[in-house]
């Protein structure tokens, strides 16, 4: 006699593939398909009332950070078995997904169906399922000596997105409640510990890494730990980069290599760019000049 179905709450904001998603996982045989929620708030109340088996989730949701939607769905009396989707496999996803009980991993790249149906198998069968695609890169980062988590310290790392973010010293200090030149210090020591030779080239690299997005007209920065002070959001009107700033986060997605290149335009170059509020909406000098940024 065949095992009763294992229920599966699909947590995507893109309603498009979640409908296509849907249209597939209906057909399981092996699942009892409970449908869509489109943000983390949605999903957390329905795995109370419905108490899903296993999530299939994206990262990126507009009401919060996705790692922080799996810490939160840990703390569940009976928390579900994770596997998560996403479009851009950063560094600091892979350094999230290291340290948290996801048992399953799939690139929006290889996503389609049969590949998460093997990937719901698996998890189901008690089993890790990471895609091939992604495996050898988590296992590289895992190994690496130099990545980032390991040679930057707890407060370098809690800095860190707001650097990418473009905020000069005075703002990060206001923010972290330390001094301009504590902040000045700490950004000198993540250059140089990254390699890297200017604030612009920074903001490029947290792009890249994860640090920083653009969704739903906003500038997201993301935490590397959960008990970090870097805000998980912040309004584009209230700052948006003036002048080649934008462009730096629009052309960031350039810097990947192949396969990623098409699925990080999505993120660094969305098609609501063109709603975004007009640089000068910005405060008056909320923004360093770019000569400011070269000197720091």
């Amino acid at each position: 006699m065949d095992a009763s179905p294992s229920s599966l709450l699909h947590v995507e904001s893109d309603l498009a593939l979640g409908h296509l998603f849907g249209l597939a996982a209906r057909k399981w045989r092996e699942a009892r398909y409970l449908g869509l929620a489109t943000a983390g708030a949605e999903a957390l109340r329905r795995c109370h009332e419905e108490t899903p088996d296993v999530i299939i989730l994206d990262v990126q949701l507009p009401d919060m950070d996705g790692f922080e939607l799996i810490a939160a769905l840990q703390r569940l009396a009976r928390p579900p078995r994770l596997i998560v989707l996403t479009a851009c496999v950063t560094p600091l996803a892979l350094m999230h997904l290291a340290a948290r009980p996801v048992v399953g991993l799939v690139s929006k790249l290889s996503g389609e169906p049969d590949t998460l149906r093997a990937a719901f198998r698996e998890v189901v069968a008690g089993r890790v399922f990471f895609a091939p695609d992604v495996r050898e890169r988590f296992t590289a980062f895992r190994r690496s000596g130099t990545a980032f988590h390991k040679i930057l310290s707890d407060r370098e790392l809690d800095l860190l997105p707001l650097f990418g973010a473009g905020l000069d010293d005075l703002q990060v200090g206001e923010r972290c409640g330390i001094s301009a030149g504590t902040a000045k210090r700490h950004r000198a020591t993540v250059l140089a510990k990254l390699g890297l030779h200017s604030t612009p080239a920074l903001m490029r690299w947290a792009a890249q890494a994860g640090f920083v997005s653009y969704a739903d007209g906003a500038l997201r920065l993301h935490r590397a730990r959960p008990e970090g002070e870097a805000a998980t959001s912040m309004s584009v009107a209230a700052a948006l980069p003036a002048g080649g700033r934008l462009r730096i986060f629009r052309t960031a997605a350039d810097d990947f290599s192949p396969p990623d290149r098409a699925a990080a335009r999505r993120w660094f170059d969305p098609p609501e760019l063109a709603t975004f509020p007009d640089p000068r909406s910005a405060p008056s000098g909320s923004w360093p000049r770019e000569s400011e940024h070269e000197e720091q």
